[in-house]
């Protein structure tokens, strides 16, 4: 399946992002990224990558700098080379706009709505499928979708991890505790933790919460029974509640439920596993449009 991904490149969009990475994944050279979003490969200077929004980290400089056939780009639009047009961040980037709505039929054609507002581009709505992060109401122009995370970022065992706090250093209601400047350290103040705190900010989607699952810990996430069903509608929420019930017991009255702890998590992080990694996001996107 040959693949046009339009996009910016400028700087890190991580539903773009996750998209992305899961797509090339899946499909190798036959995705080509125009523009070359140059920070998700690998020879992208380290130096630069803690730079990026984020330090980098989870998402960035991860693939192989294959060689790809980014030329003559417009002409193979026009020709319909591509069996499917992803424009991976429809606001921020709409670069031959015109001429793929000329060449292309509706349903060859995905626009990516990563916003943390539930705005959408209503003059798009019924030129291709729109999917939309933050979508709070039905309707029947849009499809939700949510943040990924790459599948070699997960631990290999929970079991295995030793857990020395009960909630994680890094706090996102404390901006002193973003003190992590490797991912490794990122990471493993989270493995060695029960929970880790998260929140919605300006848009409930984080990858956050996506980061804490994958290192073997359970999202303490506040006010997650208020999140709408159509956005984030494939996170785990039923286990993340489950979860804070024990830890909201713990709290007070100091016993955790250790047995119910590591249960609740292995369900948490196989559906994590199964459901919210970048490749499951790009088989559930060309699913979608399949149907």
């Amino acid at each position: 399946m040959n693949i046009l991904f339009i996009s910016p490149a400028t700087m890190p969009d991580y539903l773009c992002d996750c998209l992305f990475h899961g797509l090339r994944t899946l499909f190798g050279n036959t995705v080509v990224d125009i523009n070359k979003i140059q920070y998700m490969y690998t020879t992208f200077p380290e130096v630069e990558k803690s730079q990026l929004y984020g330090k980098g980290f989870s998402l960035y400089c991860l693939l192989d700098d294959i060689n790809i056939d980014r030329t003559e780009i417009e002409r193979k639009i026009i020709n319909q080379y591509f069996d499917l047009i992803i424009y991976g961040s429809i606001y921020r980037c709409q670069n031959y706009l015109e001429i793929v709505l000329n060449n292309y039929s509706q349903n060859q054609i995905i626009f990516i709505d990563g916003e943390d507002h539930c705005n959408t581009l209503k003059f798009l709505l019924n030129r291709g499928f729109y999917f939309k992060r933050e979508l709070y109401v039905e309707n029947r122009y849009l499809l939700p979708i949510h943040f990924a995370i790459p599948k070699e970022k997960f631990v290999s065992n929970i079991q295995e991890l030793e857990k020395d706090n009960f909630f994680a250093p890094c706090n996102p209601t404390d901006k002193t505790s973003y003190i992590y400047h490797a991912e490794r350290d990122y990471y493993q103040q989270y493995q060695e933790s029960f929970y880790g705190i998260t929140m919605k900010k300006a848009g409930w989607d984080c990858l956050r919460h996506y980061e804490i699952i994958a290192q073997g810990c359970a999202p303490y996430f506040y006010e997650i029974e208020e999140c709408p069903y159509l956005t984030m509608h494939k996170f785990p929420r039923l286990e993340v509640i489950k979860l804070m019930q024990i830890a909201d017991d713990y709290l007070q009255n100091q016993a955790l439920d250790l047995e119910s702890y590591l249960a609740n998590l292995e369900s948490l992080f196989s559906h994590a596993k199964k459901h919210l990694t970048t490749e499951s996001l790009a088989k559930y996107v060309i699913q979608e449009i399949k149907t």
